[in-house]
């Protein structure tokens, strides 16, 4: 699944982003192998459970990681940025929406191929759908992390990057954990 795992504290909210990245790229991974397979093979029980490892991860998790960033990070990085880089941070925050619509529409081009997968009805998936997916992961992925990331370091603050972290764990029902006593 791509949600923050137990093992990874929302105390550490751009650690987590991170980690969700690792695991969007894994599930990326596993959709193009998963192309070759069921030309192979057809919709067997191997391929129909990653179909759904896939599935769940662009249905449930990535849609939650870009609300964190488009309700609670974004804002944040809005209201920390020095003025002579406002320009700057809009328009890498406008691409990275933008990027996030993207990928929401190639997702959706390819879902009914994993679903037809899931439930053993289809033993095909559109290599290019699922090349572009792949694609614009990769590439909203590299744009985060060599931009946005970094950024964020370097411009919130403890108590910034608490606010984030509480937001990302309560969207997720998930226990924020608690301070040093």
């Amino acid at each position: 699944m791509c949600s923050a795992s137990p093992l990874t504290a929302f105390h550490d909210p751009l650690g987590v982003m991170q980690a969700l990245h690792r695991r969007l790229e894994q599930r990326c991974g596993l959709l193009d192998r998963l192309a070759e397979h069921v030309r192979q093979h057809g919709s067997d029980a191997d391929a129909r459970a990653t179909a759904g490892h896939v599935m769940r991860c662009f249905d449930e998790d990535c849609p939650v990681h870009h609300e964190d960033e488009e309700v609670d990070f974004f804002p944040l990085l809005r209201a920390a940025t020095p003025p002579g880089e406002k320009a700057r941070v809009e328009i890498l925050i406008a691409a990275l929406a933008a990027q996030h619509a993207n990928m929401h529409e190639a997702y959706d081009a390819v879902r009914p191929q994993l679903a037809a997968i899931a439930d053993g009805r289809l033993a095909q998936i559109d290599q290019a759908l699922a090349d572009r997916l792949h694609g614009l992961c990769v590439a909203h992925i590299e744009l985060e992390e060599s931009e946005l990331i970094p950024f964020a370091r370097d411009h919130l603050d403890a108590p910034a990057l608490d606010r984030l972290g509480r937001a990302m764990a309560a969207r997720r029902d998930a226990a924020y954990p608690s301070g040093p006593d």
